[in-house]
């Protein structure tokens, strides 16, 4: 006995939507079909799909879904070059402050945003960056813009963090509804 599971995948719900599309449009009337009729599976598959050829042309949910997956993609690389920069701008304010403050971590350095009893960068550069803000901001002459350890860097790369790590959830939001998009146009 023959079985009528709908598909799930993508690749096979679109060929059994445009086979069913032409059989409705053969045979549909002969049979009285009235519920999926040509015109209403068509409509679904192109919401689907979309149309290029339609005027104006449309874009199918499996397309923005796809376009979301790329743009999540990108905010997440962005995001991890943002926090490396991070990073890399805080080791080399260490560098320049290790000749103000030590060698080694004292409590000189609590100033400066090392409370935790160590030099060491931290996985999350973002809170450091604004309290060495702070520290270069009342103590310019330790600044060195040779370097580019200033407060106006350390806000910059603040900034850039924070707009990537923001950039970063709003892909991940839009990503999401496009999937919920997609699986609800594919389930039609």
């Amino acid at each position: 006995m023959a079985s009528n599971i709908i598909p799930r995948t993508y690749a096979k719900v679109v060929s059994l939507a445009e086979d069913a599309a032409d059989g409705a449009t053969t045979l549909g009337t002969a049979v009285g079909l009235a519920q999926n009729t040509a015109v209403k599976i068509r409509a679904d598959l192109v919401a689907l799909t979309g149309n290029a050829t339609a005027t104006p042309p449309t874009v199918g949910a499996q397309n923005l879904y796809d376009t979301a997956k790329a743009a999540k993609t990108a905010a997440a690389a962005a995001e991890r070059a943002a926090e490396k920069a991070a990073r890399t701008l805080v080791a080399g304010a260490v560098d320049v402050l290790k000749h103000y403050l030590g060698r080694q971590w004292s409590g000189a350095w609590a100033a400066a945003g090392f409370t935790e009893g160590s030099l060491a960068v931290p996985d999350d550069p973002l809170p450091v960056l604004g309290k060495l803000r702070a520290y270069f901001a009342g103590h310019a002459t330790q600044e060195n813009a040779g370097l580019g350890v200033t407060a106006a860097t350390l806000t910059a790369q603040a900034t850039a963090l924070s707009d990537a790590r923001s950039a970063n959830n709003n892909a991940a939001t839009a990503l999401k509804t496009a999937k919920d998009n997609r699986d609800a146009a594919q389930a039609a």
